[in-house]
């Protein structure tokens, strides 16, 4: 909500902040200014709930997030409203948090986003990115060389303009109850699938291309796929169609 009044206005700048024990800022207004990198350690969450953030970052110099030694960090966005220009992330793993479970090294729930080119890479966790329960809309992004899945998506509504996936351990994207678009997905050694849509979700995509990879595309369980073009290459099962949980039908 642009109009509310945070109690507190946090500026994030300087070249380099290191954070080694979990940091949490509520209620507050905070900007985090063009040239900051952020290292994480010692598995170290840094948590953001009931604010406002505003990420610069120039396309040259985007804002840097990573986990800076073998702990690594993660981080926890929730109840926000959260608009950026160009961010990185590296280096990222899920947060362990009692009697709570996530699995991104970025999680994002009940919130909105919108911003320019989003950028992860080396991502240690089940996904790079979570989103649950939020509101999407994001020019670019890019993920490269991620354990597990790219962007997991549950319960959210998104409009992506472009989705880069490259060497990726599992799926590129995944979708549960989710709805929205994506203009282009290009995805280069995919080790399951490109696109994976189930429970439920409606996907309108107007671009794929996929290569290198295992599947193409999956979907699944009720969900709904309109695609315009579909490229593939060197892709074992380049679509398919099935019933994972007979319990949606």
């Amino acid at each position: 909500n642009s109009n509310k009044k945070y109690l507190n206005k946090i500026i994030i700048e300087n070249n380099i902040r290191n954070i080694s024990k979990n940091t949490s800022f509520d209620n507050s207004n905070i900007i985090i200014k063009n040239g900051t990198n952020i290292c994480l350690k010692n598995s170290s969450i840094l948590k953001i709930s009931n604010s406002n953030l505003i990420i610069e970052g120039e396309i040259n110099s985007p804002i840097s997030i990573k986990g800076c030694d073998n702990m690594s960090g993660s981080i926890l966005i929730e109840n926000s409203n959260i608009n950026f220009k160009n961010i990185t992330f590296e280096n990222l793993q899920a947060p362990n948090i009692r009697l709570r479970k996530l699995y991104g090294g970025i999680n994002i729930v009940n919130s909105k986003i919108n911003g320019d080119t989003l950028r992860i890479s080396k991502s240690l966790s089940e996904d790079a990115i979570n989103f649950i329960n939020i509101s999407v809309k994001i020019k670019k992004i890019k993920l490269s060389g991620i354990k597990s899945d790219g962007l997991d998506s549950d319960f959210s509504k998104f409009n992506i303009g472009e989705i880069n996936c490259n060497d990726i351990g599992n799926d590129c994207v995944d979708f549960s109850y989710s709805n929205g678009s994506i203009n282009n997905l290009f995805g280069n050694n995919i080790k399951d699938k490109g696109i994976s849509l189930g429970e439920e979700s409606i996907l309108n995509i107007k671009e794929a291309k996929i290569e290198n990879s295992e599947i193409g595309i999956t979907a699944k369980d009720l969900s709904k796929l309109t695609i315009v073009n579909y490229f593939f290459n060197r892709t074992k099962i380049p679509i398919a169609a099935y019933i994972k949980k007979p319990e949606l039908g």
